[in-house]
């Protein structure tokens, strides 16, 4: 019975395909229909690719219908999880688990125990192209990933990740009146800020507020228990490029003023003390705004903490 069906198998590879013209279309429904067309393999694929697919119709074996992953997470604490997925991960991935899980404290490799293939996201695979279908190819793959390849990963990854990391955040910012921690502290995130400018805009998957320009500024409502001083601590990324820029923090008269240091890149957020404030009992708005004459970005902000001195 196995010989009957690959005896099938080579009748149907040995079939002519007559095409006249490429579709506009996404290439793997064009090889959705052709790929068992030995002349359109020939003309199409790789000679490696090609006589690799040939010798496994000639031998018997069998075309894989799945992919073996490899997903592994590494947790170190609470502070940080490196996500290892095998093979070539293309960008949709990394983007999809920082906004789940918080683009903060995750750290996601690529070709990571294995290399099975491209593994291509629901977008890639719809719009088809090298990474989705010419590159199965390569691998020994007879078609593109099925596309809920993606919501497969990510769910394993989210199965396998500590409980920590997937705490529910804000997708957006809204207002709230800031009160004191129990050591005295104040906290002014950016989850509980309103932000006011044409560009600004809060980013979950960072707890910052991203596109900060010279044109906008956050404001918090804060209500001060404690009068007296307090020093003010900046958490915030910027590339070296737009660093320098002045800004300006405080409430009503009571300013601070300073530049924005260099941290490195966007994507590396460092806390970095920029004064001390004397604060007045009371709720007070308190607002962070550029006091550059220039213009242009001027920073990502994720917090102002004030601690009272001691």
């Amino acid at each position: 019975m196995a010989i009957q069906r690959f005896e099938a198998l080579k009748e149907v590879a040995n079939r002519h395909y007559e095409v006249y013209h490429r579709p506009e279309g996404k290439i793997s429904d064009y090889y959705g229909e052709n790929v068992f067309g030995v002349e359109e393999m020939r003309a199409q694929l790789s000679a490696e690719v090609f006589e690799r697919l040939i010798n496994c119709i000639e031998r018997g074996e069998k075309i894989p219908a799945e992919v073996s992953l490899p997903v592994q997470v590494w947790n170190f604490g609470d502070e940080l999880a490196m996500i290892n997925l095998g093979g070539e991960v293309v960008v949709d991935y990394s983007i999809r688990l920082k906004n789940e899980l918080g683009a903060e404290h995750l750290w996601i490799n690529a070709y990571s125990n294995d290399v099975p293939c491209y593994i291509a996201s629901r977008r890639v695979i719809r719009e088809g192209g090298y990474e989705a279908d010419f590159s199965m190819y390569c691998y020994d793959k007879p078609s593109p990933l099925a596309e809920d390849a993606e919501d497969i990963i990510a769910t394993a990854v989210h199965e396998m990740i500590p409980a920590s990391f997937k705490l529910k955040r804000d997708t957006t910012n809204h207002q709230e009146v800031i009160v004191h921690q129990d050591d005295g502290s104040l906290h002014l995130i950016a989850a509980y800020a309103n932000a006011t400018g044409p560009n600004i805009k809060y980013m979950p998957e960072w707890k910052a507020f991203g596109w900060f320009t010279t044109d906008d500024q956050a404001e918090w409502k804060v209500k001060v228990d404690n009068a007296g001083k307090y020093e003010v601590y900046l958490t915030y990324s910027v590339s070296d490029n737009e660093a320098g820029k002045s800004f300006a923090f405080g409430s009503g008269s009571k300013q601070l003023k300073g530049k924005v240091s260099k941290t490195g890149s966007w994507f590396t957020y460092t806390k970095k003390k920029i004064g001390l404030l004397n604060l007045s009992p009371g709720v007070q708005k308190m607002v962070f705004k550029s006091n550059s004459p220039g213009k242009g970005a001027m920073l990502d902000l994720a917090e102002v903490t004030l601690v009272p001195v001691k």
